[in-house]
């Protein structure tokens, strides 16, 4: 934690969640004003921006399929609980797929982690369907030592 960030106070800025997460990973909403998918788009954002200076990027979302995948929702189940609108990296094409990853391949070593991680909850667990007791009983440090 000593260096990194945590944006324990963050507040959305318009509704609903795509566009905001837009804002927070490419400074615009891209013309974004819905939760609807798929999205391409090439303009600057923080991976692209982060790959060009020589760092690294990793997006880590909970119940994402595969690395890379670009549906819009967890495939085959009643239930998706990944939503593509809350992982915004994956609708840029100059971001490149493998940074697009499970929360399963979430480094147990923290010294293999990208110079910038976003880790990204299902559903469940960021209160869109889910509990306020279920968002706060996740946390993802503790869900990498299960």
């Amino acid at each position: 934690m000593q260096q990194s960030a945590n944006f324990v106070d963050y507040h959305a800025i318009e509704h609903p969640s795509q566009p905001n997460y837009l804002d927070l990973f490419s400074g615009s909403n891209q013309g974004v004003t819905d939760d609807s998918c798929p999205h391409p788009f090439s303009a600057p954002n923080l991976a692209a921006e982060l790959i060009q200076a020589k760092l690294t990027f990793g997006g880590y979302s909970e119940d994402l399929p595969t690395v890379g995948f670009t549906g819009c929702s967890s495939p085959n189940t009643r239930h998706p609980t990944y939503a593509r609108k809350h992982n915004p990296w994956v609708n840029f094409t100059n971001v490149p797929t493998d940074v697009n990853m499970p929360f399963t391949n979430f480094p147990k070593d923290f010294s293999h982690l990208p110079t910038v991680s976003f880790v990204i909850p299902n559903l469940d667990h960021d209160m869109h369907d889910g509990t306020i007791k279920q968002a706060d009983n996740f946390s993802p440090i503790s869900e990498v030592w299960k």
